[in-house]
C-alpha cells in the first residue's frame, strides 16, 4: 500500500513537500520540487493532482507510473488553495481565500484546464474574503461534501467553533457543531447508509458520524484516508491556547507552540476499534501535513 502526502506551510527553501511512501517497505520518494508546500491532492486512474501554495496558485498533474509532471498550470481564479476533487474530466478546487469551490474542465487532448464557473459558495458570503474557511472536499457517488470552520466570533479562527460538513449536491448540512473540521472521507453506496469520517482538528480527534473513533494526546489532526481495514491519519504542529481544555489550534493563531508531524497508520481489529500499527515522524524537516491519499 502506498500513500501520497502533501506538506504545507513550509518555511525556508524546502523543496521536498510531496512524499510517496510505501508502507510495506518504508521506502520514501519525494516528487517534484516546489517551494512553499502543497495542499489538496486527488487522483484518477492515470494521474495524480496536487495544488501548490505558490502565488499565483498552480496545479501539477503527475503520471502515476513515472511520477513525472505532465502539466503545470496557473489557476488565476484560486485564492489560498486547499482541497480538490476529481470527477471524470472535471476538477473542483477549494479557493478558501474567497469562499468558493471552483469548477475546471480538463481537456485531455489539449492537455489544459479551463475554468468553468464558481460551483458553490456559503450562504451570505460576498465571495471576496475568507469568512467560513471552507477547506476539504470529497466526492462519492456524485455527491459532493465540503467542510468549513464556519464564521469567526472574534478576530482569530480559534473562535470559530461552529464548523460543519455540508452536502453541496443536496444543499444539506450533514454534521454541525464541529471545532475545526478537516479531511472529509465518506463511504457507502447509493443503496446503503453513508458514513462520514473527518478530523476534528482542534480536539486532536477523528470522528465518524459525530462519534469519536480516535483521540490523540498530541497533534492537530489533518489528513485522513481509509482503505479496507486501514486508516491513515496525519498530525501537524499547532498552538495550545489553553492548558485546561487541551485544545490545539493551527500555527497561525496565538498560543504555546506544540510540534508534531506524523503519519499514523491504524488497523481495525475484531472489535471494530482502530489500533495504531505504524508511525512515521517527519520532524524537523516538516511541521504540517495537509492531505493524504492512498494510491489506487
Amino acid at each position: 500500500m502506498k500513500f501520497l502526502i502533501s506538506f504545507c506551510n513550509q518555511s525556508g527553501d524546502s523543496r521536498n513537500n510531496l512524499l510517496l511512501i510505501d508502507l510495506k517497505t518504508g521506502k520514501k520518494r519525494y516528487l517534484l520540487n516546489n517551494v512553499g508546500g502543497f495542499t489538496g491532492l486527488g487522483q484518477d486512474s492515470k494521474y495524480l493532482y496536487a495544488l501548490s501554495q505558490t502565488s499565483p496558485t498552480r496545479i501539477y498533474i503527475i503520471e502515476k507510473g513515472s511520477g513525472k509532471s505532465i502539466l503545470l498550470q496557473k489557476l488565476e481564479e484560486v485564492l489560498d488553495p486547499h482541497s480538490l476533487a476529481v470527477s471524470e474530466n472535471f476538477l473542483y478546487v477549494v479557493s478558501t481565500g474567497n469562499d468558493q469551490v471552483l469548477q475546471y474542465k480538463f481537456d485531455r487532448v489539449k492537455n489544459k484546464l479551463f475554468f468553468q464557473k464558481i460551483f458553490w459558495w456559503p450562504n451570505g458570503s460576498d465571495k471576496i474574503s475568507d469568512t467560513h474557511h471552507i477547506n476539504s472536499l470529497f466526492m462519492l457517488n456524485n455527491q459532493m461534501y465540503v467542510s468549513a470552520f464556519g464564521p469567526k466570533k472574534s478576530e482569530k479562527w480559534s473562535s470559530a467553533d461552529e464548523g460543519y460538513i455540508l452536502n453541496i449536491t443536496e444543499n444539506r448540512k450533514e454534521i454541525e457543531h464541529i471545532y475545526h473540521p478537516h479531511s472529509i472521507f465518506t463511504e457507502g453506496s447509493i443503496f446503503s447508509k453513508r458514513n462520514i469520517y473527518y478530523c476534528e482538528s482542534s480536539t486532536k480527534s477523528v470522528k465518524k458520524n459525530n462519534l469519536t473513533l480516535i483521540k490523540l494526546d498530541l497533534g492537530y489532526t489533518r489528513g485522513l484516508y481509509l482503505q479496507g481495514k486501514y486508516l491513515a491519519l496525519g498530525t501537524s504542529s499547532g498552538r495550545k491556547h489553553s492548558k485546561s481544555t487541551g485544545l490545539i489550534n493551527n500555527p497561525a493563531d496565538e498560543g504555546t507552540p506544540e510540534d508534531d508531524c506524523r503519519l499514523l497508520i491504524f488497523k481495525k481489529n475484531f472489535f471494530n476499534k482502530f489500533v495504531l500499527k505504524k508511525s512515521f515522524d517527519f520532524l524537523p524537516n516538516h511541521k504540517e501535513i495537509y492531505a493524504i491519499i492512498a494510491l489506487t
